[in-house]
């Protein structure tokens, strides 16, 4: 019964950011001086694209940790374009209640 319970919580419990299954990201996500921080990274030797939403509300900002490049994003939803284990930084002012 033990191994079958990973799934029912992933089942119960809405994520705090909504990625394809399988694919190559992980990702954490932290709450940094009032702000929810996101920290993704294709673990993959080939590059990503694909889209994650957040369980965030509001424009948000994207920080390349390698460039340091940022940009503003106007909601939680963001396309990614990221390199063979390429990193992305998301931070977003506040985030909504998740089921």
């Amino acid at each position: 019964m033990e191994a079958l319970l990973p799934g029912v919580v992933a089942r119960l419990l809405e994520p705090d950011v909504a990625v394809p299954a399988k694919g190559p990201l992980r990702l954490t996500h932290r709450r940094i001086d009032g702000a929810e921080v996101y920290f993704l990274i294709n673990d993959s030797p080939t590059p990503y694209q694909g889209r994650v939403v957040l369980a965030a509300t509001g424009p948000g900002a994207a920080w390349d940790p390698e460039s340091g490049a940022s940009r503003a994003l106007p909601g939680p939803e963001v396309d990614l374009d990221l390199e063979a284990y390429g990193s992305v930084v998301l931070r977003w002012p506040n985030c909504r209640e998740r089921r």
